[in-house]
C-alpha cells in the first residue's frame, strides 16, 4: 500500500510541476509579447518624432491612438461580418 501512495504522490508532484511550468511559460510569453510591442511602438514613435517636429510624447500618443483605432476598426469590420454570417446561418437552420 505504501508503494501505491508513493506512486500517487510522485504522479501528483510531476503533474503539478508540469502545470506550474506551463503557467510560468505562459506568463513569460505574455511579458515577451509586451516587451516586443513596446519596442515596436517606441521605434515607430521615435521615427515619427525624428521626421516631424513632434515631441516624443506626442509621437507615442499618436502611435497608440492610431493602433487603437486600427484595432477597433478591424474588430468593428469583422464583428459586423461575423454577426451577418451568424444571422444567415440561423435563417438557413
Amino acid at each position: 500500500m505504501k508503494e501505491f501512495a508513493k506512486r500517487v504522490l510522485v504522479a501528483t508532484v510531476v503533474i503539478g510541476a508540469i502545470v506550474l511550468i506551463a503557467y510560468v511559460v505562459e506568463w513569460l510569453l505574455l511579458i515577451l509579447a509586451g516587451i516586443l510591442l513596446a519596442i515596436l511602438f517606441r521605434t515607430i514613435a521615435a521615427w515619427l518624432s525624428d521626421h516631424t517636429k513632434l515631441s516624443f510624447t506626442w509621437a507615442i500618443t499618436i502611435v497608440l491612438i492610431a493602433t487603437g483605432a486600427l484595432l477597433l476598426g478591424t474588430v468593428w469590420e469583422f464583428g459586423s461580418k461575423m454577426a451577418s454570417e451568424a444571422d444567415q446561418l440561423m435563417a438557413k437552420i
